[in-house]
């Protein structure tokens, strides 16, 4: 992936991200306002509960003492003061409307009966069977209603949470794992790019760009490690002539074929390229001269000891070069192997030359 595109599902991600987040803020927010409601919905019928346990019991406590009851009406008036906001707090925090109204409902009779008469009271007989005392039960049931449906309320919220968190959960997995796979697949392209931007289109081999980076890094090290360095170079012989008697595809079977069959010799460290048109390369770290020249005449044997095909008989000339000192460079290791080639091409071809061990100087 190049550094705009990168740039680009990044900031993508990042809004993406963004938005998420702000959405999951706000709604969170939204539920734990929910799940606040309910608690104070609930904390509300208890604070009602005993608002009017409390107003039953001093009314059945003070019916026949009316200077008590005289004494207790400040404290009554403070508690039906708390009871009709706790009311009214209620009916705004439920939802069931219903339920609610039931409550009140429920409440007006309580209040009503407990502001009769204290004689009526009085006379009644069994307190349980008064009027206060029914209407409480009937407020008591009432209340239970309402406590269940804020039951409901906070688990649908602390639910909703719960399925909410899962939800961003797998929101930016999601996006995470979507930003991995696109940086992954755009990076698989990246090296198949680089592959086929280092490879020769024909042979399957490294191209001449590649061999001279590869050459440069060899060099490097060889020198570093005192190590020894070969190169072998391959040129088809006649290759011209292959193309004008059997065709540019036959030719082409024939360079595909060499690629091939000098693949089959090579070790897994060594650099093998075709430099452009019959001509190939063969660098062998941590080989040296005589090695290089037991691997040259393998290689020989090799391409010149079986026909190519529709081209019958085709030879290869070879010219081998190892590395002198740390003063000699790539290029000096190149002319001295082409060089070499050049010999064996003269001196009849289908033959294998090593370099003197000597510097060539540069044509200048």
């Amino acid at each position: 992936m190049t550094r705009p595109a990168h740039l680009r599902a990044l900031v993508l991600f990042l809004l993406i991200a963004t938005a998420v987040g702000v959405a999951a803020t706000l709604g969170l927010s939204t539920l734990q306002q929910r799940l606040e409601r309910s608690r104070m919905a609930q904390t509300a019928i208890t604070e009602i509960r005993l608002d009017t346990t409390a107003l039953a019991a001093i009314t059945l406590m003070t019916s026949q003492r009316p200077a008590v009851a005289r004494t207790m009406e400040p404290f009554n008036a403070s508690t039906m003061a708390d009871l009709t906001m706790n009311l009214d707090l209620v009916a705004q925090l439920i939802d069931d409307h219903a339920v609610t109204g039931a409550v009140h409902d429920a409440a007006n009779r309580f209040v009503k009966e407990i502001n009769w008469s204290k004689d009526t009271l009085a006379h009644t007989g069994n307190p349980l069977t008064s009027g206060p005392y029914l209407a409480w039960f009937t407020l008591d049931g009432a209340l239970a209603s309402v406590d269940r449906v804020a039951e409901r309320q906070a688990a649908a919220a602390r639910r909703d949470a719960t399925v909410g968190t899962w939800l961003i959960v797998i929101i930016f997995g999601g996006l995470i794992a979507l930003l991995a796979g696109r940086f992954a697949a755009e990076r698989s392209r990246s090296r198949q790019y680089a592959v086929l931007a280092a490879t020769d289109g024909l042979s399957g081999l490294r191209n001449r760009s590649d061999f001279d980076r590869h050459l440069g890094e060899q060099i490097a090290d060889a020198h570093r490690l005192d190590r020894a360095l070969s190169v072998i170079v391959v040129d088809v012989d006649h290759f011209k002539d292959v193309n004008d008697t059997y065709g540019h595809a036959v030719g082409d079977e024939v360079i595909v074929e060499v690629a091939h069959r000098l693949s089959g010799e090579r070790r897994a460290d060594d650099i093998l390229a075709r430099l452009g048109g019959d001509e190939f390369a063969w660098l062998m770290p941590a080989v040296g001269a005589d090695d290089a020249a037991r691997i040259a005449h393998r290689a020989l044997r090799v391409l010149n000891d079986t026909p190519f095909g529709g081209a019958g008989v085709v030879t290869v000339s070879v010219g081998v070069a190892t590395l002198i000192d740390h003063s000699e460079s790539g290029a000096d290791l190149m002319r001295r192997a082409d060089l070499a080639l050049y010999t064996a091409k003269g001196d009849g071809r289908a033959k294998a030359v090593a370099a003197a061990h000597a510097t060539v100087p540069a044509v200048p």
